[in-house]
């Protein structure tokens, strides 16, 4: 499958949100239903290339490896999963020019709400986007309000059905 056939999806957020837990379950509903689904952890695929520094050059060239990895795989599948930080305006004009299906979300919550649960945020430590290092204002294609009211199946069928809307399937 070559790369025009592929869509590339990437759920983007502040550290907390949940982008994790629910671009996981994403893409085993995706893979479920289409086969051919990759998922791609941003925390893990940090760790496994030993990322530490997470200064903003850092990040943008660590998230544009990853935007290239995702070139990469795109051929190979029916759907890339990216689940990251993001939210820098590189990583959007790259991903629009070389993905000819794109779809970017925004996952999010009240800082107060992130601030109070996760102690992430209480650490002293620097470079936290959303802290120390402001997003860049994007252009989504949809935004999810993960607030405590709503179950992850509730938030992952909102986004197939808006992903199956976007793709007219």
């Amino acid at each position: 499958m070559g790369s025009a056939d592929g869509v590339f999806i990437w759920l983007m957020g502040l550290a907390g949100v949940g982008k994790t837990t629910i671009g996981h379950a994403l893409a085993d509903k995706l893979r479920n239903r289409f086969g051919e689904t990759i998922w791609l952890d941003g925390d893990s695929l940090r760790g496994a290339l030993a990322i530490q520094d997470h200064s903003k050059a850092v990040r943008i060239e660590t998230g544009l490896k990853y935007l290239q990895l995702a070139k990469i795989l795109i051929s190979q599948s029916r759907f890339v999963v990216l689940t990251s930080i993001g939210l820098q305006r590189p990583f959007e004009e790259y991903a629009r020019q070389n993905f000819s299906k794109y779809y970017q979300v925004l996952i999010e919550r009240e800082m107060e709400s992130l601030t109070s649960e996760k102690e992430f945020y209480r650490k002293d430590i620097t470079n936290v986007m959303g802290v120390d290092l402001q997003p860049d204002k994007l252009n989504f294609d949809l935004i999810i309000n993960n607030n405590k009211n709503r179950r992850v199946d509730e938030l992952v069928c909102q986004l197939e059905k808006e992903i199956g809307n976007w793709l007219e399937i």
